[in-house]
């Protein structure tokens, strides 16, 4: 089997290989208990892209919001079901002042939650824990496991048992994505919120809308470059598209692509 070098150059995005893995591994099981795999579906066609006026970037989640003392408070949660500003305090070995002011600062992020709890008579304090998306943003790498899942994808023999599982793993990957968007939203506002939820998995998405026409997802940064240098057919771009329409709610065509040399990859509603 090939080997893959996920430290050099590439996004270091722990948190779009966990997702992966996760969507790889219920779709590969759901396949199992499958008999009858169907066949249908391939690439939407492409067209060229327009003038856009730029909405907005949503902020993401990366290596400059996490500083050495965050990763430190992360790794402690990790390690321990919920803990107090005094006990960060003792472990870290720094002032509370100091632990209260990362702690804010992951809670914005919503890597870290908070609960008040009472202690005897005294005030009540506030008790922290990892969220979701902090147990992924501090848990241990899963690059190596989702590439091995990939590769073992693609080098299924059976086309239509390949196109089934793809298609598993981008509706899995939809589904859980459309949890962070508006149910009653206008197609801009879904798209708004797919790149905040996209931003929080450190993937940079814009949202772009000429005047008067749809909005259009601009991802300007490959989720994961080190899989798609290995996929001639495309198939993790078309995975990619089929996440999007699914988590949107709205049929979406891949119009331009970081691996054709555009800047970024470009998915564009089909009215």
């Amino acid at each position: 089997m090939k080997s893959f070098n996920y430290r050099n150059g590439g996004c270091q995005n722990e948190a779009c290989f966990l997702s992966l893995t996760i969507a790889v591994i219920h779709a590969v099981s759901i396949r199992k208990r499958t008999q009858n795999p169907s066949n249908g579906g391939g690439r939407l066609p492409r067209r060229p892209g327009q003038q856009t006026r730029a909405i907005g970037i949503m902020d993401t989640v990366n290596s400059k919001h996490i500083r050495p003392i965050d990763q430190a408070v992360l790794d402690l949660l990790r390690q321990n079901q919920s803990l107090s500003v005094q006990a960060l305090t003792e472990m870290l070995e720094v002032t509370a002042t100091a632990v209260r002011q990362r702690l804010e600062r992951l809670v914005q992020v919503e890597l870290v939650g908070r609960k008040k709890e009472g202690v005897g008579r005294g005030r009540p304090q506030f008790l922290y824990h990892l969220t979701p998306l902090g147990m992924r943003y501090a848990s241990a790498g899963y690059a190596d496991l989702a590439a091995a899942l990939w590769q073992e994808i693609l080098e299924l023999p059976n086309h239509l048992q390949r196109k089934r599982i793809l298609r598993r793993v981008a509706s899995r990957m939809g589904q859980e994505l459309r949890q962070s968007l508006p149910l009653d939203g206008d197609l801009v506002a879904r798209f708004s919120a797919m790149a905040t939820a996209m931003g929080r998995r450190k993937i940079p998405v814009s949202v772009t809308a000429a005047s008067g026409a749809l909005p259009v997802l601009e991802m300007h940064a490959c989720p994961y470059p080190e899989l798609t240098n290995d996929d001639e057919n495309r198939q993790l771009c078309e995975m990619e598209q089929e996440m999007i329409s699914e988590a949107v709610g709205q049929l979406v065509q891949l119009d331009c692509c970081r691996l054709d040399g555009h800047h970024h990859c470009q998915f564009r509603p089909v009215s």
